[in-house]
């Protein structure tokens, strides 16, 4: 047992250059006022134009309506009126799954870097987010003159908003990205940056190289919170859930002597919507903590190291598997058994795992090169990064150069599943049948 190699899987490794993972906290206004702007149009849209005329959502600021008002009428509050109150449930933890139990490594975790929506290979910059869910209660109240006004709008709006049942509406959402976090990676990429005032001095230059590595559009527009231009990004058909169960509301209005007025409607409803929890930088670069003053940016932690590991090969190939592989101190050899690596199967089906593409394409004489690549890695001196290699596909063996003397290896498989997959279609007889009994293993 001690002449033979040995292959141990590992997720460590000690001579790659490491990518250290940032956190940014976006602001959880913007996922609020998201909901908002939604609820008010959807509301407003069930009725014809300018028929409510006095708006009101509560919690604006005091002199807003001095914007719009002369001074005299601000006090007096045309009917029909409708008002928006809000209370956001903070407390929801999305049956456990939105908590917070494992401290701030274990969310960069959640957000491994291959799977990030913007991906720069060649500068090593990379960035990944993830969501949770907001629930906020609505109370509209709507105020009307009359009795025979308000019982005419209840059975309006009963039928209008389809009242006690649910429904989802898939929307395309603008959510902010942490204004610090586009500085950093902007300073990465050398792009000029005002440091006293933290702004990015040529934004559309730097939005053009975002779009072009993101598989989601980055938008620059003007954030109405604090008046200036940031980024966003643009997410298409969240879904957006609107819980109406509960019934219209009626009261029997105010009275003034002989006469009733001011007759009220309340509709409460429940929204759902996903937002952002949090994004993760990963770059080559440390990034201390700090803690911003303005309610409106974030909190920037590192904890985490990930490892820079290429993920696609100049073929364009994905990454398929990785492997570390020691040898023993006195051993002399060249050669790295790889046999373990191929019986995990490509499709859980009998004849059509990674091994037996192999042997097919030996057996008709075509090398196993043409849709897998397998690289090298070692930290010895001389030989430091990938290694030239040749492969024996016949007893599964890695062939490496003699004068290397270090002990510690890195091999990575890279796959063409465009080949892989139309084999495993073309195997398995996909297009002969809608449903089909695999085949059992021995």
């Amino acid at each position: 047992m001690n002449n033979k190699l040995k292959i141990e899987f590992n997720h460590t490794d000690r001579f790659k250059p490491q990518l250290y993972a940032n956190l940014y906290i976006p602001s959880y206004i913007n996922g609020y006022s998201i909901a908002m702007d939604y609820v008010y149009n959807w509301f407003l849209s069930k009725f014809p134009e300018g028929y409510f005329k006095t708006i009101h959502i509560l919690g604006k600021h005091v002199f807003d309506d001095f914007r719009r008002f002369e001074y005299g009428d601000y006090a007096v509050r045309e009917k029909p009126a409708v008002s928006f109150n809000t209370a956001i449930q903070y407390d929801y933890d999305g049956s456990i799954l939105d908590l917070h139990m494992f401290g701030i490594d274990r969310y960069m975790m959640k957000t491994p870097f291959h799977r990030s929506f913007f991906k720069d290979f060649e500068h090593k910059n990379f960035l990944s987010f993830n969501m949770e869910l907001m629930v906020v209660n609505f109370n509209i109240k709507v105020r009307v003159e009359t009795k025979a006004e308000q019982l005419d709008l209840y059975k309006r709006m009963e039928i209008l908003f389809r009242m006690g049942f649910t429904e989802t509406k898939d929307i395309d959402v603008d959510f902010h990205v942490p204004y610090d976090l586009l500085v950093n990676l902007a300073k990465s990429m050398k792009f000029e940056v005002d440091d006293i005032n933290k702004e990015i001095k040529k934004p559309y230059e730097f939005i053009k190289y975002l779009n072009t590595y993101s598989q989601i559009p980055f938008l620059y527009r003007l954030r109405y919170i604090n008046g200036k231009h940031e980024f966003f990004i643009r997410l298409r058909n969240i879904p957006l859930h609107m819980d109406l169960k509960d019934r219209l509301d009626i009261d029997e209005g105010d009275t003034s002597g002989m006469l009733q007025t001011n007759f009220s409607i309340d509709m409460n409803m429940v929204i759902r919507l996903p937002v952002p929890k949090f994004f993760v930088h990963y770059c080559e670069i440390k990034i201390p903590d700090n803690i911003m003053l303005e309610p409106s940016t974030g909190r920037t932690v590192y904890t985490l190291k990930v490892f820079d590991i290429p993920e696609v090969n100049d073929k364009g190939w994905n990454q398929y598997a990785t492997s570390n592989y020691i040898r023993e101190v006195d051993d002399k050899s060249n050669l790295i058994d790889i046999t373990e690596l191929f019986y995990a199967p490509v499709d859980t089906r009998v004849e059509s795992s990674l091994n037996d593409l192999i042997d097919e394409s030996i057996k008709y004489n075509i090398s196993p090169n043409l849709f897998i690549d397998i690289a090298l890695y070692t930290s010895d001196k001389l030989n430091s990064g990938r290694v030239n290699i040749t492969i024996d596909w016949v007893n599964r063996t890695i062939i490496f150069p003699k004068d290397i003397i270090h002990n510690y290896f890195y091999i990575v498989i890279y796959l063409d599943n465009y080949y892989i997959n139309n084999r495993v279609i073309s195997i398995t007889k996909a297009y002969n049948n809608r449903v089909n009994n695999s085949k059992e293993r021995e």
